[in-house]
């Protein structure tokens, strides 16, 4: 059963993960952030034993609902939105960017 549960920021878990790691063992659950957005979780393999006795197939279902929640879909949204608002330094004529576009609606096909 996880203890508690901390924040760290993504600099601080790369500058002293091992450190983290001891915590996890200890039970406690790690939220890694990132300009104060969680961005990863690390958590006892048998933090609350349920997840682990889940069939694989249960636990991408469980993954996928994590994955797809609201939450997740808003933050992969706005990284997009904020990467669009970046230079592409990419010098295409509109006709090969419309190409660019059509090739990328069949993939998603």
């Amino acid at each position: 059963m996880v203890k508690h549960v901390i924040h760290v920021s993504d600099a601080e878990a790369a500058s002293d993960f091992a450190s983290l790691l001891d915590r996890v063992r200890e039970g406690t659950e790690i939220v890694i952030e990132h300009d104060a957005h969680p961005v990863a979780v690390v958590r006892p393999l048998n933090g609350d034993g349920a997840f682990d006795l889940l069939s694989p197939q249960e636990r991408l279902k469980n993954l996928q609902a994590i994955r797809f929640s609201a939450i997740n879909q808003a933050d992969r949204v706005q990284r997009s939105l904020a990467a669009l608002n970046q230079p592409l330094g990419i010098d295409l004529p509109a006709e090969q960017w419309a190409m660019v576009a059509e090739l990328s609606e069949d993939d998603e096909e």
